[in-house]
């Protein structure tokens, strides 16, 4: 199981790749939160919700619990977003992995021994479990980055491609 952010889901949203959270995980829950900025904020950018929007209670369910008061104390603590702190203490109480593209929650997470997934870890897990092969792989790290879904350094984009490589 996996709790997802929104800066995980809108980029695989906008490259049609939303499904590779679904066959990496068995199971994963979107808190409240993010549905909101998906889903309702989403609308109003034209975001490609409607499809993200038609797997509630399919293969993901939404977690409307919050611990406004405690995100608060721990985002204060962090100096991350109390929304980002909602998110990795769902993660860290249900301990599970969060999947992010947020460097700030990511840096969190390895504070808090939470373990957490970047969205190219997601991608080579994917080659790892034959969910797409390589050239797949390349392809959708090329759409994420060319389409300013994602911002990669040069120097970790060419090790990421050398590591589908070795794969």
């Amino acid at each position: 199981m996996v709790v997802v952010d929104s800066s995980a889901i809108i980029p695989l949203l906008n490259i049609g790749k939303l499904e590779l959270i679904r066959k990496n995980f068995s199971e994963f829950v979107v808190p409240q939160i993010v549905w909101e900025e998906v889903v309702e904020n989403g609308k109003l950018f034209g975001k490609p919700y409607s499809l993200f929007a038609q797997g509630k209670n399919v293969w993901f369910s939404i977690v409307s619990e919050r611990k406004k008061e405690e995100a608060k104390t721990f985002a204060k603590e962090q100096e991350i977003q109390e929304a980002d702190a909602e998110i990795i203490l769902l993660a860290k109480e249900r301990n599970q992995i969060l999947l992010t593209n947020d460097a700030a929650m990511y840096a969190c997470c390895l504070t808090q021994g939470i373990q957490s997934w970047w969205l190219t870890t997601l991608v080579l897990a994917s080659v790892k479990k034959k969910i797409i092969t390589k050239n797949e792989a390349e392809q959708i790290l090329f759409e994420l980055v060319t389409t300013g879904n994602m911002h990669l350094r040069t120097d970790v984009f060419v090790e990421l491609l050398l590591i589908l490589k070795n794969l």
